[in-house]
């Protein structure tokens, strides 16, 4: 996907047991968007050197499940279709998922305006009632930061939200708001079924979302990294000092009236790799294990707290943001 399309605005581990069942990326769900128009890689675990056949719309594909365990199947292209499908993986076992569609997938992705949800917006009251589509699918995930690739999403934890979801009024309400007006109204201008994919986090600078090498081609980035190296070395010592801080915290303000709890200062954790918003730490948490995924392109909602940070002034989010886009692009392939 050479040319994945931004559209934006400014205000790794599956695991693999020694006698696994085939199992699919938990990205795969009843209810998905598949992309239509190019090749869909469809992929999880299973035994090493297991064959295993995907089936779908009429096709039939096989891989082989490396000597780790990890498997990779590809569907051939295909046009758009609102008729509900099966999705077939076979190997020892089988695996069904149900009512699944071809259309158009999107990536909805930055801080708390992609974040701010529908049922929050002024129109809610009068739009989730009416919001039923079942041409309008969506993955409703959990930010996760990682210094190291992961391969599995992590889910919000909202009954009912574990996998991929069909619009209504029942639902809708958790999802972006963004990515729902535009879902609904590309859906009804194109008539094409539309998938959204979540990956967001209130106050994330850009930084956050791009790897180490479009960091380290930035401006001002490789002194962030450097900042968060030297952070690193002195983590343990400093998490060690929060620790006892915060008991000592807590012993004071036991029993306290909130009003006065709240006139006493909690120590703070430490910059380090429990910041989640490290250099890098959301592109391998939130973004790459989505990247195996076709998609048609993203939805970018960021900007404002790099515009306000001191540390991350705005003169550099073009620089920032350019080489986001090229590692976003370089990593769907």
């Amino acid at each position: 996907m050479k040319y994945l399309l931004f559209l934006f605005g400014c205000s790794v581990a599956l695991s693999t047991p020694l006698l696994a069942d085939v199992k699919m990326s938990n990205v795969f769900s009843d209810n998905m968007v598949l992309q239509r128009g190019m090749k869909v890689p469809v992929w999880g675990i299973a035994d090493a050197g297991e064959k295993v056949t995907v089936e779908f719309n009429g096709q039939s594909v096989s891989a082989t499940a490396t000597g780790e365990g990890r498997w990779k199947a590809e569907l051939a292209s295909m046009k758009a279709s609102s008729e509900p499908m099966k999705l077939t993986v076979r190997g020892k076992n089988a695996v069904t998922m149900s009512n699944v569609l071809v259309g158009d997938v999107w990536l909805c992705s930055g801080q708390s305006n992609m974040a701010f949800t529908l049922e929050k917006d002024i129109q809610a009251a009068t739009e989730i009632p009416k919001s039923a589509n079942p041409h309008i699918r969506f993955l409703l995930t959990a930010w996760q930061s990682s210094d190291t690739p992961l391969a599995s999403v992590k889910f919000s934890g909202r009954e009912g939200m574990s996998s991929w979801s069909v619009a209504s009024p029942a639902t809708v309400g958790n999802l972006t708001a963004v990515g729902y007006w535009f879902a609904k109204n590309v859906q009804q201008a194109t008539g094409v079924p539309i998938g959204l994919l979540t990956a967001y986090k209130g106050g994330s600078p850009v930084e956050a979302w791009m790897p180490k090498e479009a960091l380290q081609a930035s401006d001002g980035g490789p002194e962030l990294w450097t900042e968060y190296e030297a952070a690193l070395k002195v983590f343990p010592e400093k998490k060690q000092a929060y620790e006892a801080e915060t008991k000592l915290w807590r012993e004071k303000v036991k029993g306290l009236p909130l009003a006065e709890r709240n006139n006493i200062k909690r120590p703070q954790m430490p910059y380090g790799p429990m910041d989640g918003n490290r250099p890098c730490g959301l592109f391998y948490g939130s973004v790459v294990p989505y990247t195996a995924f076709s998609i048609k392109g993203v939805l970018w909602y960021q900007g404002e707290s790099n515009a306000c940070s001191p540390m991350r002034k705005a003169a550099t989010y073009e620089s920032s943001f350019t080489n986001l886009i090229r590692s976003w692009r370089a990593a769907w392939g």
